[in-house]
């Protein structure tokens, strides 16, 4: 699961936790994070899964989601 926060008082302090991705069911414990790494466009990239499904995405620096 990733979640995302509001970054509030010039960047001291995080506020609003929730949810932005729910992998689901479809692993063991639900989500089995094979790695995080950002590029120089400030982009997410993020991979998970076992065996034959393996997944992958990314979310840009506005927060929109990619495959």
């Amino acid at each position: 699961m990733i979640v995302v926060f509001d970054v509030v008082e010039g960047g001291q302090r995080l506020t609003n936790r929730r949810k932005f991705i729910d992998a689901g069911p479809g692993t063991p414990d639900g989500f089995r994070c094979g790695g995080f790494r950002c590029d120089v466009d400030d982009n997410l990239w993020c991979g998970w899964g076992m065996g034959p499904s393996l997944y992958s995405l990314y979310v840009n620096a506005q927060g929109v989601l990619g495959g």
